[in-house]
């Protein structure tokens, strides 16, 4: 061990763990001292992602070997496929067996185990699927204490169950002063899907908040989201997979003119007021990144570019009216990253 290792701080220790990402070095050094076994056991446990056998089979999430004296250390936990996201649970004709042992106890019972030859079932019923889906998160997220995560991610692909994220859900009543959230949820057109519930509103300590493929259904709940947190969000992604989705629900409200539909998700999602110019509504801001986000001069307005330093925006109408007043309005503007795609085709200079 280098001279003087050992008497460093174990705070100052697990600062310099972070910075090793390659987990044989960790193992190496845990085999220094019994001392610093403890702590890389603690860096190592930090942060875990839960991922299913196969990105074919996403309700199989892998949950054995999670023990309880390790996940104690447990700060940033994230449900993650082994690739890209499949298609969600609801919308798949699975033919690949689950096995009884894979099933919860009282799901277990709901099968006719008797009427198979190899105590396997296959084409099991999306409701099967999901449920158990839901039982292999809940069971790993029932082992932590109140209040013990920072970070929280579903990034699977699939509906979230109300179970995890709902009203009641276990994410939001113990751990309601999360800093990070990630989600990915798809564009599912199950019965379902649209009213199972995915609540927020127990969050207001977010630092960094990212959606990747939101409902239409759920366009309220992220602006709740969005305004409570304003003050304190640094990151932002928003990831909308069909304006056409989002534009087709707001036509009872307004006259159906593009230009008027996308002024009216903007006003919603982000809480804009008749108020000019507008509040800042994320201070604190740093990096945003939207895609198929209604933009308009107003929300440019709302955002705070004396911290921003990152921009991303693909393919999000409106986004030349919002260039155009940050421009013309001659903001004090220190960007370090800027990226811009336009869903049209056309130079992103033209009408500037």
């Amino acid at each position: 061990m280098p001279p003087g290792l050992e008497t460093l701080p174990a705070e100052l220790f697990l600062r310099v763990l972070e910075q090793l990402t390659d987990k044989h070095d960790l193992s190496a050094l845990s085999l220094v001292s019994k001392k610093w076994h403890g702590l890389v056991v603690q860096a190592l446990w930090k942060s875990i992602s839960i991922q299913p056998r196969s990105d074919y089979s996403p309700y199989r999430l892998i949950i054995a070997h999670l023990p309880r004296d390790r996940l104690q250390f447990l700060q940033k936990l994230h449900f993650r496929p082994k690739t890209e996201p499949e298609k969600c649970t609801h919308a798949r004709d699975d033919r690949l067996p689950l096995w009884e042992n894979e099933l919860s106890e009282g799901e277990s019972e709901i099968v006719d185990w008797d009427s198979t030859l190899d105590g396997s079932v296959y084409g099991l019923d999306e409701r099967f699927r999901f449920l158990n889906l839901a039982d292999r998160a809940v069971r790993v997220l029932d082992k932590l204490r109140d209040g013990q995560l920072s970070a929280f991610s579903w990034e699977l692909g699939t509906c979230i169950p109300s179970q995890v994220l709902g009203p009641r859900g276990i994410v939001p009543c113990k751990h309601p002063l999360l800093r990070s959230l990630s989600l990915t949820t798809p564009q599912c057109h199950a019965p379902e899907a649209e009213t199972r519930e995915i609540d927020l509103s127990s969050f207001v300590e977010l630092r960094s908040l990212r959606w990747i493929g939101p409902h239409p259904a759920h366009l309220r709940t992220l602006s709740a989201a969005l305004g409570r947190n304003s003050a304190r969000l640094q990151h932002l992604e928003l990831y909308f997979d069909s304006w056409r989705e989002f534009r087709n629900p707001l036509r009872h409200w307004t006259t159906g003119i593009d230009d008027e539909l996308q002024r009216l998700c903007a006003s919603r999602l982000f809480g804009l007021t008749a108020q000019f110019p507008q509040p800042i509504l994320f201070p604190a801001i740093s990096t945003l990144s939207l895609t198929g986000v209604p933009l308009t001069a107003a929300v440019a307005q709302a955002l705070g570019f004396n911290t921003l330093w990152s921009l991303t925006i693909r393919e999000c109408p409106g986004w030349r009216e919002f260039l155009v007043w940050v421009v013309e309005a001659g903001l004090s503007v220190r960007l370090k990253a800027f990226e811009i795609c336009d869903r049209d085709g056309q130079d992103p200079d033209s009408g500037l």
